[in-house]
């Protein structure tokens, strides 16, 4: 799981980890037609642009869009359902993102070890059982690497015939989300989100060796030979007819009907043993499966499919679980669904390479294998092993539209369709960013968004903030129970959590493959002799944790090894794949992961807290002994910590009874901060910034109608405040440079661009020279030019010498070496849709 900043397509991820345990965590690519971002969506990598961020919590997404349509927020965190699109795009005070494919992907797949398909052992030792309809889809040994599966010809042909069976794009026309959202249809196994995005129409095409033909001379997409509207062929229909061919072609029936196509001289076997069709007893997951039995009912003239256990009880010991958990032949065809999350097609290795499908193929016994349908086929291993373990963009394209193609051709599923998304808000919000996948909600909506002041709403009750053009309300559909980092699981307690705590590198909303440094300078990869894969990074000079301290190095090994040991949610990515974290100096450190792959920067899209709140030595509780023995229990190993000069997390900090927003240290480094609204600590920052429904001081267990209030990270103008860089380390303020006192640094954006000179995005030692140039001048001088003298004096930083440049230099010598978008070009720029520099 990625749970960067929480956005939508996080929300779901962790969502549907918790609510459906039929969901995999893994990560996405692919699709039909994915649909563009517009051209005008631009977003901004610095903020806040408001002052406050007000979270406030609904019931449900049904009360939330309520809440949306009475006037009390400004932006939603849920998709739409798609019964209300058409009343919020006729008000011109809401405005709707373009619907897209989400992370989703729904579709039917197969048992390869049922013996319907296959002549099924559930051991190397006990007796074979099939194949019942008469054609084996496998061949070599069972229980050894010499298995295959889904690879004979009479098989493909068989399951050719089953995806002719759905029209998918009529399906998803006709149907809605299990929360009412439009669906969009997928050929291949994975989102319409990723890169790639799918095959293309003539390669779906070129699947099926009926087509062309005379019989079937035109072809809209994958196995859709025609127009089916009800979603799935109607008798004597194309498809109907060409599922027809490719099962006498596979030898289940000799014949078919003339004018009707319904089978003749079927295999009794076919009605003997009928396909066990287990269902996920929710829409459309059940009209899917109920139209998909019914088409094939009809194809053979009899019972061949019947639906066997619709609750969610039944999928793990049955879909999911093989043994020593439950029998391999147990079930035959399930409507799957997935969430699949990142910006590769690399967890399809998760999911379909052969070691991973138990000890069926050869692999290592698993009573819940990744790999729940027995796909061991060799040409998809070899493209799935080099997706996963590449870390070239082009060879990863490559390997996975191949991959795409022999599972196409193959017929190994039948994905089916996605959800789609679209979220709402209000016209008045200037600033929205329309994440890929996402919509609206998201990490970069939060800091760019602000007051549309070049529009007045038709209705009054929808202006931006109620009114109150300093703050931001966003929608919240569920409550929360945790708000402590180890222990904090949806996606609305993430996605305060993610405004308060700041992320070590981050990605481009409308091409998330492309990860850049975030809270560093740079960043250097490399391959050790073992093969593991090394990020060498440098951290930003101008980091602070909201209560001032400095955020250096041993923060960020400290959050690293912490979250991938204690932290199941937050640190997910980081389980198994982070080996260890070298502290080199303060700004500098090794991050070593095992193996390599193209996901690895987008691992490192994780969390950093500060240490001196959470390492065990370093709070009251000092509980390093139990802290420890969680780390062991957790199997990280306590060595990792000691080797990067940090100690392990407290044990009782930890514990899911620990509250940091009641103790005062709901504190990070992000774009937004909590402080307290409350006369007894008012100002207090890292509690009180949360209150019921009845006004009351609220804990992290954030009821409906709850709000809690996070206000942007600048603390310079604080009285008795000495650090310039008490704010947020991408602030935004036209006003730097101008006041008194530290006021006067607010907005570390404009400061950059200043310090930049030649405007090229990074701070070099040329603009340390020239500035130098004219240290202690008081106007042009030989060495100092009067372009030069005028750029860098800035009076506001020693009034008192107003003329005479003097800790200009000490400034731009704080911001050696910065840049903003690393390894990425901002000036010219070279990530889509960025905001112009400068």
């Amino acid at each position: 799981m990625n749970p960067r900043r929480l956005s939508y397509a996080t929300s779901i991820l962790i969502f549907l980890t918790l609510a459906n345990s039929m969901y995999l965590n893994v990560k996405p690519v692919s699709g039909t037609t994915p649909t563009d971002l517009p051209t005008l969506n631009t977003w901004a990598p610095y903020g806040p642009m408001v002052k406050n961020l007000q979270l406030h919590y609904y019931a449900s997404d049904t009360a939330e869009f309520n809440g949306f349509l009475a006037g009390n927020l400004d932006l939603t965190d849920w998709p739409l359902p798609a019964a209300d699109y058409a009343s919020v795009e006729s008000n011109p005070d809401f405005q709707l993102s373009p619907l897209q494919g989400g992370f989703t992907i729904f579709g039917i797949y197969f048992n390869g070890a049922s013996s319907r398909f296959t002549a099924s052992k559930e051991s190397p030792t006990s007796p074979a059982n099939g194949p019942y309809w008469g054609c084996d889809w496998n061949m070599g040994t069972q229980f050894t690497l010499t298995e295959q599966t889904y690879v004979s010809k009479c098989g493909i042909n068989m399951r050719q015939a089953f995806a002719h069976l759905i029209d998918r794009p009529r399906f998803a026309q006709n149907n809605r989300g299990r929360l009412g959202e439009a669906l969009l249809p997928i050929s291949d196994p994975s989102p319409l989100t990723l890169d790639p995005s799918g095959s293309n129409v003539t390669v779906q095409c070129s699947w099926d060796p009926l087509y062309p033909s005379a019989l079937y001379p035109t072809c809209l997409g994958a196995y859709n030979f025609g127009d089916d509207p009800s979603g799935f062929p109607a008798k004597g229909s194309i498809d109907f007819c060409a599922a027809a061919d490719h099962m006498i072609t596979a030898g289940i029936a000799t014949g078919k009907q003339a004018g009707t196509c319904v089978l003749t001289g079927v295999n009794p076997g076919v009605f003997a043993h009928p396909l066990r069709f287990v269902i996920r007893n929710l829409q459309p997951r059940l009209n899917l499966a109920n139209g998909f039995i019914n088409a094939l009912n009809q194809l053979f003239g009899g019972q061949a499919a019947n639906p066997s256990c619709f609750q969610i009880f039944c999928f793990y010991p049955v879909v999911f679980s093989d043994p020593p958990v439950s029998p391999i032949d147990d079930w035959d065809a399930f409507t799957y669904g997935y969430s699949l999350a990142g910006a590769y097609p690399v967890d399809l290795y998760t999911l379909y390479y052969s070691p991973f499908a138990t000890n069926y193929c050869g692999g290592i016994q698993n009573g819940f294998p990744s790999n729940p349908s027995f796909v061991c086929n060799p040409t998809l291993d070899q493209h799935l092993k080099i997706v996963a373990q590449t870390i070239d963009v082009p060879t990863l394209r490559k390997e996975a539209l191949a991959a795409f193609k022999v599972f196409g051709a193959n017929a190994i599923d039948i994905p089916v369709y996605t959800e789609g998304v679209r979220t709402p808000a209000l016209t008045s919000v200037a600033g929205l960013v329309n994440q890929l996948g996402v919509g609206y909600p998201n990490f970069y909506t939060l800091l760019n968004a602000h007051q549309n002041s070049g529009y007045t709403p038709s209705n009054p009750i929808y202006t931006f903030g109620g009114g109150d053009p300093t703050t931001l309300r966003y929608g919240q559909a569920s409550p929360t129970t945790y708000l402590n980092i180890f222990n904090a699981q949806t996606a609305w307690e993430f996605n305060v959590l993610g405004e308060v705590y700041d992320t070590l590198f981050f990605s481009s909303p409308v091409q998330p493959g492309n990860v850049f440094c975030w809270m560093c300078n740079t960043f250097t990869q490399s391959i050790d002799s073992k093969g593991n894969e090394h990020f060498l990074v440098e951290l930003r000079q101008n980091l602070r944790w909201q209560d001032g301290a400095v955020v250096d190095a041993k923060d960020v090994a400290f959050s690293l090894l912490s979250l991938r040991d204690l932290a199941y949610t937050a640190g997910y990515n980081l389980v198994g794949k982070l080996q260890s974290v070298n502290v080199l100096s303060n700004t500098t450190l090794d991050i070593v992961f095992n193996g390599q792959s193209i996901n690895y920067p987008v691992f490192l899209e994780a969390f950093i807290i500060p240490r001196h709140l959470w390492e065990c030595d370093l709070v009251a509780e000092n509980d390093c002994a139990a802290g420890a023995a969680a780390v062991i229990a957790a199997g990280g190993k306590v060595s990792d910590y000691t080797n990067a000069g940090v100690n392990v997390p407290s044990s009782s900090r930890t514990d899911p009874s620990y509250d940091p927003l009641t103790s005062g240290t709901l504190i990070g480094s992000g774009p937004f901060l909590c402080r307290s609204i409350f006369p007894e600590d008012l100002g207090r920052i890292g509690t009180g910034c949360a209150k019921n429904n009845d006004g009351t001081r609220s804990s992290q267990s954030l009821g409906v109608d709850a709000t809690i209030t996070l206000q942007a990270y600048d603390r310079t103008g604080e009285p008795g405040n000495t650090d310039p860089f008490l704010q947020y380390m991408r602030s935004y303020n036209p006003a730097w440079a101008t006041g008194t006192g530290t006021s006067a640094f607010s907005g570390q954006y404009q400061e950059f661009v200043w310090a930049d000179q030649n405007k090229d995005a990074q701070v070099t030692i040329s603009e340390l020279a020239s500035v130098g140039s004219c240290f202690n001048a008081s106007g042009p001088t030989s060495s100092c030019s009067n372009t030069a003298y005028n750029y860098w004096l800035r009076s506001a930083f020693h009034p008192h010498s107003p003329t005479t440049i003097s800790s200009e230099v000490a400034i731009v010598a704080s911001h050696l070496d910065d840049t903003y978008i690393y390894p990425y070009s901002w000036n010219p720029p070279n990530l889509d849709q960025i905001i112009p520099y400068g």
